[in-house]
Protein backbone atom coordinates (compact mmCIF):
# COMPACT_ATOMS: atom_id res chain seq x y z
CA UNK A 1 0.00 0.00 0.00
CA UNK A 2 1.83 3.34 -0.81
CA UNK A 3 1.51 5.76 1.51
CA UNK A 4 1.48 9.78 1.58
CA UNK A 5 1.34 12.53 3.44
CA UNK A 6 0.24 16.16 2.63
CA UNK A 7 1.86 18.80 3.52
CA UNK A 8 3.42 22.23 3.27
CA UNK A 9 6.02 21.97 6.10
CA UNK A 10 9.44 21.98 6.39
CA UNK A 11 10.96 18.10 7.38
CA UNK A 12 12.12 19.04 10.89
CA UNK A 13 8.80 21.28 11.66
CA UNK A 14 7.48 21.12 15.10
CA UNK A 15 4.47 19.77 13.25
CA UNK A 16 6.19 17.31 10.90
CA UNK A 17 7.73 15.87 14.29
CA UNK A 18 4.67 15.75 15.93
CA UNK A 19 2.72 13.55 13.09
CA UNK A 20 5.98 10.90 13.27
CA UNK A 21 6.13 10.55 16.63
CA UNK A 22 3.04 8.81 16.38
CA UNK A 23 3.74 5.25 17.13
CA UNK A 24 1.95 4.26 13.60
CA UNK A 25 4.34 6.53 12.22
CA UNK A 26 7.18 6.44 13.56
CA UNK A 27 9.12 4.16 11.76
CA UNK A 28 7.94 4.80 8.55
CA UNK A 29 9.18 8.11 7.71
CA UNK A 30 11.13 6.70 4.46
CA UNK A 31 7.83 5.44 3.08
CA UNK A 32 5.94 8.02 2.83
CA UNK A 33 5.47 10.56 0.15
CA UNK A 34 4.97 14.10 0.54
CA UNK A 35 2.73 16.21 -1.47
CA UNK A 36 2.18 20.02 -0.03
CA UNK A 37 1.01 23.21 -3.08
CA UNK A 38 0.70 26.41 -1.29
CA UNK A 39 -2.01 28.29 -3.63
CA UNK A 40 -1.14 31.13 -2.06
CA UNK A 41 2.03 30.93 -3.78
CA UNK A 42 0.77 29.87 -7.73
CA UNK A 43 0.62 32.52 -9.90
CA UNK A 44 -2.41 34.82 -10.32
CA UNK A 45 -2.57 33.76 -13.86
CA UNK A 46 -2.55 30.16 -12.65
CA UNK A 47 -4.92 30.75 -9.79
CA UNK A 48 -7.34 32.65 -12.13
CA UNK A 49 -7.21 29.85 -14.60
CA UNK A 50 -7.74 26.78 -12.03
CA UNK A 51 -9.94 28.38 -9.26
CA UNK A 52 -11.58 31.62 -10.96
CA UNK A 53 -12.40 31.31 -14.32
CA UNK A 54 -16.08 30.14 -15.30
CA UNK A 55 -16.92 29.54 -11.42
CA UNK A 56 -19.88 30.50 -9.56
CA UNK A 57 -17.82 30.22 -6.21
CA UNK A 58 -14.59 30.45 -6.85
CA UNK A 59 -11.97 28.40 -4.35
CA UNK A 60 -9.58 30.21 -2.17
CA UNK A 61 -6.19 29.69 -2.60
CA UNK A 62 -5.98 27.14 0.04
CA UNK A 63 -8.99 25.05 -0.82
CA UNK A 64 -6.73 24.99 -4.44
CA UNK A 65 -3.69 23.82 -3.19
CA UNK A 66 -5.40 21.40 -0.85
CA UNK A 67 -6.43 20.27 -3.61
CA UNK A 68 -3.74 20.19 -6.34
CA UNK A 69 -1.87 18.52 -2.96
CA UNK A 70 -3.91 15.47 -2.86
CA UNK A 71 -4.56 14.66 -6.95
CA UNK A 72 -0.86 15.21 -7.12
CA UNK A 73 -0.43 11.91 -4.19
CA UNK A 74 -3.11 10.31 -6.48
CA UNK A 75 -1.03 10.66 -10.00
CA UNK A 76 2.05 9.44 -8.25
CA UNK A 77 -0.30 6.29 -7.06
CA UNK A 78 -1.80 5.28 -10.52
CA UNK A 79 1.70 5.08 -11.56
CA UNK A 80 2.76 2.82 -9.16
CA UNK A 81 2.37 -1.14 -8.52
CA UNK A 82 0.63 -0.86 -5.32
CA UNK A 83 -3.11 -1.84 -5.24
CA UNK A 84 -4.06 0.51 -2.86
CA UNK A 85 -3.00 3.85 -1.39
CA UNK A 86 -3.53 5.63 1.87
CA UNK A 87 -3.44 9.26 2.13
CA UNK A 88 -2.77 11.68 4.83
CA UNK A 89 -2.44 14.99 6.18
CA UNK A 90 -0.16 16.05 8.61
CA UNK A 91 -2.73 16.89 11.44
CA UNK A 92 -3.79 13.52 11.93
CA UNK A 93 -3.97 12.44 15.11
CA UNK A 94 -3.98 8.26 15.87
CA UNK A 95 -6.47 6.77 18.16
CA UNK A 96 -5.04 3.31 18.67
CA UNK A 97 -1.78 1.52 17.97
CA UNK A 98 -2.17 -0.22 14.14
CA UNK A 99 0.20 -1.15 11.89
CA UNK A 100 -0.28 0.50 8.32
CA UNK A 101 0.82 -3.15 6.35
CA UNK A 102 -1.42 -5.16 8.77
CA UNK A 103 -3.88 -2.38 8.07
CA UNK A 104 -3.89 -3.33 4.49
CA UNK A 105 -4.26 -6.79 4.57
CA UNK A 106 -7.39 -6.13 6.88
CA UNK A 107 -8.89 -4.22 4.57
CA UNK A 108 -8.26 -6.39 1.44
CA UNK A 109 -9.98 -9.21 4.24
CA UNK A 110 -12.96 -6.52 3.64
CA UNK A 111 -13.60 -7.46 -0.15
CA UNK A 112 -14.64 -4.36 -0.73
CA UNK A 113 -15.52 -4.10 -4.40
CA UNK A 114 -14.01 -2.35 -7.07
CA UNK A 115 -14.29 1.70 -6.76
CA UNK A 116 -14.05 2.26 -3.23
CA UNK A 117 -13.30 4.80 -0.89
CA UNK A 118 -12.50 4.06 2.55
CA UNK A 119 -12.24 7.17 5.25
CA UNK A 120 -10.09 6.52 7.97
CA UNK A 121 -11.68 9.44 10.02
CA UNK A 122 -13.90 12.55 9.98
CA UNK A 123 -17.41 10.70 10.04
CA UNK A 124 -17.22 11.49 13.76
CA UNK A 125 -16.99 14.87 13.27
CA UNK A 126 -20.98 17.00 14.20
CA UNK A 127 -20.26 18.38 10.72
CA UNK A 128 -21.24 14.45 9.43
CA UNK A 129 -23.52 14.06 11.51
CA UNK A 130 -26.31 13.82 8.60
CA UNK A 131 -24.71 11.14 7.04
CA UNK A 132 -26.49 7.48 6.69
CA UNK A 133 -25.78 4.38 5.46
CA UNK A 134 -25.61 0.29 5.95
CA UNK A 135 -22.89 -0.41 8.71
CA UNK A 136 -21.09 -3.84 7.12
CA UNK A 137 -20.73 -7.18 9.93
CA UNK A 138 -17.02 -6.84 9.65
CA UNK A 139 -15.14 -4.29 11.78
CA UNK A 140 -11.71 -2.60 11.70
CA UNK A 141 -9.54 -2.65 14.96
CA UNK A 142 -13.25 -3.44 16.16
CA UNK A 143 -14.58 -0.01 14.63
CA UNK A 144 -17.95 -0.24 12.84
CA UNK A 145 -17.53 0.52 9.12
CA UNK A 146 -20.71 2.83 7.60
CA UNK A 147 -20.90 1.97 3.50
CA UNK A 148 -22.45 5.02 2.83
CA UNK A 149 -26.09 5.82 1.21
CA UNK A 150 -25.87 7.60 -2.32
CA UNK A 151 -28.66 10.13 -1.21
CA UNK A 152 -26.59 11.11 2.29
CA UNK A 153 -22.87 11.34 0.44
CA UNK A 154 -23.20 15.01 -0.09
CA UNK A 155 -22.92 15.19 4.02
CA UNK A 156 -19.43 12.96 3.89
CA UNK A 157 -16.46 15.47 4.37
CA UNK A 158 -12.62 15.59 5.38
CA UNK A 159 -9.77 14.05 3.77
CA UNK A 160 -7.84 14.19 6.23
CA UNK A 161 -7.02 10.42 6.38
CA UNK A 162 -8.38 7.48 3.87
CA UNK A 163 -7.78 4.54 1.53
CA UNK A 164 -8.53 4.50 -1.96
CA UNK A 165 -7.81 2.21 -4.90
CA UNK A 166 -7.17 2.82 -8.59
CA UNK A 167 -10.42 3.08 -9.63
CA UNK A 168 -11.54 5.63 -7.41
CA UNK A 169 -8.01 7.38 -7.85
CA UNK A 170 -9.01 7.74 -11.52
CA UNK A 171 -12.07 8.79 -11.17
CA UNK A 172 -11.32 11.35 -8.50
CA UNK A 173 -8.48 12.39 -11.20
CA UNK A 174 -11.15 12.48 -14.00
CA UNK A 175 -13.59 14.68 -11.35
CA UNK A 176 -11.41 17.67 -10.91
CA UNK A 177 -9.81 17.56 -14.52
CA UNK A 178 -7.81 21.20 -14.66
CA UNK A 179 -10.55 22.98 -12.55
CA UNK A 180 -10.22 21.14 -9.41
CA UNK A 181 -13.24 21.05 -7.04
CA UNK A 182 -13.34 21.12 -3.15
CA UNK A 183 -11.34 17.95 -2.67
CA UNK A 184 -13.59 16.25 -0.21
CA UNK A 185 -16.88 16.85 -1.49
CA UNK A 186 -16.55 13.18 -2.86
CA UNK A 187 -20.69 13.13 -4.24
CA UNK A 188 -20.28 14.63 -7.86
CA UNK A 189 -18.55 11.09 -8.41
CA UNK A 190 -21.45 9.03 -8.29
CA UNK A 191 -21.85 11.16 -11.63
CA UNK A 192 -19.31 9.67 -13.14
CA UNK A 193 -19.93 6.06 -12.18
CA UNK A 194 -22.11 5.48 -9.84
CA UNK A 195 -21.20 2.21 -9.02
CA UNK A 196 -18.44 2.87 -7.10
CA UNK A 197 -18.70 2.94 -2.65
CA UNK A 198 -17.70 5.17 0.23
CA UNK A 199 -17.21 3.94 3.36
CA UNK A 200 -16.50 5.89 6.88
CA UNK A 201 -14.94 4.49 9.95
CA UNK A 202 -13.01 5.85 13.12
CA UNK A 203 -9.08 5.04 13.22
CA UNK A 204 -7.48 8.25 13.25
CA UNK A 205 -8.62 11.52 14.40
CA UNK A 206 -8.82 15.45 13.65
CA UNK A 207 -7.91 18.84 15.86
CA UNK A 208 -11.10 19.63 17.40
CA UNK A 209 -11.31 23.52 16.06
CA UNK A 210 -11.52 25.74 19.37
CA UNK A 211 -12.51 29.21 18.33
CA UNK A 212 -8.33 30.21 18.55
CA UNK A 213 -7.52 27.98 16.39
CA UNK A 214 -9.96 28.77 13.73
CA UNK A 215 -9.25 32.32 13.70
CA UNK A 216 -5.90 31.17 12.84
CA UNK A 217 -6.54 28.68 10.26
CA UNK A 218 -8.15 30.59 7.21
CA UNK A 219 -9.31 26.69 5.49
CA UNK A 220 -10.69 25.93 8.90
CA UNK A 221 -12.89 29.28 8.50
CA UNK A 222 -13.68 28.46 4.30
CA UNK A 223 -14.73 24.53 5.87
CA UNK A 224 -17.38 26.47 8.92
CA UNK A 225 -18.80 28.33 5.64
CA UNK A 226 -19.08 25.16 2.94
CA UNK A 227 -22.55 24.88 3.83
CA UNK A 228 -23.65 28.34 3.32
CA UNK A 229 -22.33 28.92 -0.02
CA UNK A 230 -21.22 25.58 -1.59
CA UNK A 231 -23.75 23.04 -0.67
CA UNK A 232 -25.45 21.22 -3.12
CA UNK A 233 -29.25 22.60 -3.59
CA UNK A 234 -31.39 19.51 -3.56
CA UNK A 235 -34.22 18.46 -5.64
CA UNK A 236 -37.49 18.09 -4.17
CA UNK A 237 -37.73 14.35 -4.81
CA UNK A 238 -34.44 13.65 -3.38
CA UNK A 239 -35.29 15.83 -0.25
CA UNK A 240 -38.60 13.84 0.54
CA UNK A 241 -36.47 10.26 -0.61
CA UNK A 242 -34.06 11.20 1.97
CA UNK A 243 -36.25 12.29 4.79
CA UNK A 244 -37.81 8.80 4.20
CA UNK A 245 -34.65 6.24 4.31
CA UNK A 246 -33.11 8.45 7.87
CA UNK A 247 -35.79 5.82 9.56
CA UNK A 248 -34.01 2.74 8.01
CA UNK A 249 -30.61 3.30 7.52
CA UNK A 250 -27.95 3.06 10.12
CA UNK A 251 -26.01 5.94 11.41
CA UNK A 252 -22.06 5.33 12.02
CA UNK A 253 -21.64 4.93 15.87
Amino acid sequence: MKKYLITIEETNSPRLKQFFAQSCFNQLQNDFSSFGIIGNNLTVKEYFSRAVSNRICPLTPGELGCALSHLSALQDFLESDDEYAVIFEDDVIETLTLNLDELEKKVKALDLSSGFLLSLGGIQMGICYKVRGKLLQKKLYEKNILKVDPDFLQYLVYAYAYIVDKKMAQLLLQHHGEQPKIYDHWYPILKLDPTVNFYGTFLFDHPKMSDDIISKSYLEQERLQVYKRKRPRQKFFQYIRRKLKRYTLDKFK
